[in-house]
C-alpha cells in the first residue's frame, strides 16, 4: 500500500491518470456538499458548501492545470529554455570561481553516484575507459635516452639530411600483482615514417637490442600505404629475426632491454616526438648535438611535478632533461631542431 501511493503521489507517473482522478474528486466533493446543503439548509451546511465548493473547484483546477501543462508544451519550452541557459558558455563565465566549484561538486555528485554507475552511458564509465590505457602490467623502472643528432650530405645525391642515433636503455618490471608478464616487441619502437630511405640509406634501422645479457637480432617491418595522404604514410615495428614468438617475458626481478638504431629525416623534417608507452618511474634524456650546425629546442608533456625535473642546456655541453618522479603513457619530450636559423 505504500509503495502504491509513493507511486502514486510520484512525478513518474500518468498526468492524464492523476489530472482524471483530481477532477472526479473535486466533482464528487462539490456534489456531496451541494447535497447536504439542500438537505439541511442550515447555517453549517452553507459554510461546508462553501468549504466543499473550494476544495473541489481547487481539484478541478488542478486537473486542468496538469492537462494544460503536459498538453500545451509549456513544460518542455521552460525545460528546454533552462537547458539553454545553463549550458550557454555565457552563463558558465559569469560564474565565479566559488560557485563554479560548487557547480562541479554537485555534477560529480550526481555523475559519480552508484545509482548511474551502471548506465552504460555515464561519464563515470568513459572515465574508467579513459583510464583502462594508463593500466599497465609492467613499467620502467628507468627509461634512459640517449640521442646523437647529426647533419650529414648523401653520398648518392649530395643532399643533407638529419641523422639521429638513439639509444634506450630500460629496466622493465612487472607491476606488484603481476609475476609473469610479456612485453610485446612493438611496444619498444613503432612509429611512423615518409620514406623507406633517405639518401640511398635506410630511414629506420636497428642497430642492437639486448635483452638481460643476450643479444637478439632483429629486422624492421615496413607497412606502407599507397592510399594514405598523410606525411609519415610509412608504419614500422620491430620483431625478432629467427624467433617465432615477439615478446619478452618478465620475471619479478625485470629485466634490462638495450635498444639502439637510426633515425634518418630529410632537412624539413625538424621535429621529434619522444614520448613513453608504459609507466615510468625515472625519465633520462641526453641529446648530442653540434651547436655550429644547429640549436636543439624542447618541449615538455605531462610532467606534473616539477620539483623532481632537471634540464641543462648549456651552450658547451649536451641537453640534459631528466624527471625522478612518475610519467604516463603518453608524457614524454618533443625537439625542434633550429636548423634554418642558424644557416641563415
Amino acid at each position: 500500500m505504500k509503495e502504491k501511493l509513493s507511486k502514486f503521489f510520484s512525478v513518474e507517473g500518468n498526468p492524464k491518470q492523476y489530472a482524471t482522478i483530481l477532477f472526479l474528486v473535486g466533482v464528487i466533493i462539490v456534489i456531496c456538499g451541494i447535497s447536504f446543503d439542500n438537505k439541511y439548509d442550515n447555517n453549517i451546511t452553507n459554510i461546508g458548501l462553501m468549504v466543499c465548493t473550494t476544495i473541489g473547484g481547487s481539484f478541478a483546477t488542478a486537473a486542468i492545470g496538469i492537462f494544460t501543462l503536459k498538453y500545451s508544451g509549456i513544460v518542455k519550452f521552460v525545460r528546454t529554455q533552462a537547458e539553454n541557459v545553463l549550458m550557454k558558455d555565457e552563463y558558465i563565465s559569469s560564474l565565479s570561481v566559488k560557485k563554479l566549484k560548487k557547480l562541479k561538486a554537485r555534477i560529480n555528485a550526481k555523475i559519480y553516484n552508484p545509482d548511474v554507475a551502471s548506465e552504460e552511458d555515464s561519464l563515470l564509465n568513459h572515465t574508467l575507459e579513459s583510464l583502462e590505457p594508463l593500466l599497465a602490467k609492467y613499467y620502467f623502472e628507468e627509461y634512459s635516452i640517449d640521442m646523437k643528432v647529426r647533419v650529414l650530405k648523401s653520398k648518392k645525391d649530395g643532399e643533407e639530411y638529419i641523422e639521429k642515433t638513439i639509444t634506450k636503455e630500460l629496466f622493465a618490471k612487472p607491476m606488484e600483482k603481476h609475476k609473469k608478464v610479456e612485453i610485446e616487441l612493438s611496444e619498444l619502437l613503432k612509429g611512423s615514417i615518409g620514406d623507406k630511405e633517405i639518401g640511398g640509406e635506410p630511414a629506420i634501422k636497428v642497430v642492437e637490442f639486448i635483452v638481460g645479457e643476450e643479444q637478439k637480432e632483429i629486422k624492421e617491418v615496413l607497412t606502407p600505404d599507397p592510399m594514405s595522404k598523410k606525411p609519415y604514410k610509412i608504419k614500422y615495428h620491430i620483431v625478432f629475426k629467427h624467433e617465432g614468438d615477439d615478446k619478452i617475458i618478465l620475471d619479478e626481478d625485470g629485466c634490462k632491454l638495450v635498444i639502439k638504431f637510426i633515425s634518418r629525416v630529410k632537412m624539413n623534417d625538424l621535429v621529434s616526438f619522444n614520448r613513453i608507452a608504459v609507466p615510468c618511474k625515472r625519465f633520462i634524456m641526453r641529446v648530442d648535438f653540434n651547436r655550429i650546425d644547429f640549436d636543439v629546442k624542447y618541449s615538455l608533456y605531462g610532467f606534473y611535478n616539477k620539483d623532481g625535473l632537471y634540464v641543462r642546456n648549456k651552450e658547451d655541453e649536451a641537453l640534459k632533461i631528466r624527471c625522478d618522479e612518475w610519467l604516463l603513457p603518453g608524457n614524454g619530450v618533443a625537439l625542434y631542431f633550429d636548423i634554418n636559423t642558424l644557416k641563415q
